[in-house]
């Protein structure tokens, strides 16, 4: 099973963690394709680097409280 959180660098800058490898965002494409790429600047396995395209949602966007509570649960794990 996948594992993704999202972390924070020491500049502040986003990052994936998806099953404890950390990937930083490399380009955001004009088709509005995400590209990140493993932290690891040697890497250059099969999977460091991961795409995602941007789509429309068929449902409401999540509340700012919903979303609060769940930084708040999380982090008291």
């Amino acid at each position: 099973m996948n594992t993704l959180s999202v972390l924070t660098s020491e500049h502040g800058n986003m990052l994936l963690c998806l099953n404890n490898f950390k990937f930083y965002k490399q380009t955001i494409l004009n088709s509005g394709e995400e590209k990140w790429r493993c932290e690891n600047k040697k890497c250059s396995g099969e999977n460091c680097l991961i795409t995602f395209q941007r789509t429309e949602h068929t449902h409401d966007v999540s509340t700012e409280n919903r979303l609060q509570r769940q930084v708040l649960s999380t982090g008291a794990k």
